[in-house]
């Protein structure tokens, strides 16, 4: 039996109901977790913290932010003016 038969026994769902929830649960809290990370020096303070980020603090050290990546080249900024007026 692997883990997640052993919890789906324990609380009496089906495996993929329960890797479902886990999922839903952990992505709640990567976006609670990185929602605060975004906050610029002189934000609002904003309201309480998410009752999730408490529950799930232990996974802090797991969470890998990927890398992301463009498809657009990089103009710089007099050429990105140039092709608005084109555009225009």
């Amino acid at each position: 039996m692997n883990s997640w038969e052993e919890i789906a026994l324990a609380v009496e769902l089906p495996v993929k109901n329960v890797q479902k929830k886990w999922n839903l649960a952990r992505d709640r809290f990567v976006r609670a977790h990185n929602k605060g990370r975004s906050k610029k020096s002189g934000d609002a303070a904003g309201g309480p913290e998410h009752p999730i980020l408490k529950q799930l603090a232990w996974l802090k050290v797991h969470i890998r932010h990927r890398n992301t990546s463009s498809n657009f080249d990089d103009l710089p900024a007099t050429d990105g003016k140039k092709l608005m007026k084109e555009i225009q």
